[in-house]
């Protein structure tokens, strides 16, 4: 037979049917067994939107927002050029591998600009040797810091502040926020 292996056993039977009656009898099986499944699948997706709309319903399965500031971003990022006096504000924590590659990237640009602010979001007050450990650990020149190219600071809700005033809450780590005069604009990760 040259029919495909993907043929359902039903299919195969009306195929290869002996007689016209014997072939219209499958037909029909076949036809109420696929508007079956099909009200089953329709059933299905009609409970999946129900969920979807119960459990999010103030989200979208793909923000178009998002897209559409991923498109700026891109543009920015292709355009953008350092000013000497510009300083970043880098915002991390100390678990997070993301975060330590755009770091890494950006510190070997630093000679471009003014400087990085790293804020870390999980260290607290009284925890100051897990600055220093982290900084160590991401190989961070002393020398940078006692210059002050590079300071450490604990979080202490500055994210949230700054988030609030650049439009970026609920954003992923890391959060880059550059610094330029008095204004602060959202730095696209994506520039690194």
């Amino acid at each position: 037979s040259v029919s495909p292996a993907t043929l359902s056993p039903i299919e195969v039977l009306g195929i290869h049917a002996r007689s016209a009656e014997e072939r219209r009898r499958y037909a029909e099986q076949w036809a109420v067994m696929m508007r079956d499944d099909a009200d089953r699948i329709l059933a299905f997706q009609r409970a999946y939107d129900d969920a979807q709309r119960r459990l999010f319903p103030n989200g979208f399965l793909i923000d178009p927002g998002a897209v559409a500031s991923t498109k700026q971003d891109q543009g920015l990022a292709e355009k953008f050029v350092w000013q000497s006096s510009d300083r970043v504000l880098f915002f991390t924590d100390t678990q997070c591998p993301t975060c330590d590659a755009v770091l890494e990237r950006l510190v070997s640009k630093i000679t471009q600009f003014s400087g990085i602010d790293l804020y870390l979001i999980d260290v607290f007050a009284g925890e100051e040797s897990r600055i220093r450990e982290w900084a160590a650990s991401k190989q961070i020149d002393p020398q940078w810091v006692s210059e002050h190219k590079i300071t450490l600071n604990i979080d202490g809700g500055a994210l949230g502040k700054v988030s609030a005033h650049t439009g970026l809450q609920g954003q992923e780590l890391p959060v880059l926020i550059l610094r330029r005069d008095d204004r602060l604009m959202p730095l696209p990760v994506s520039r690194f």
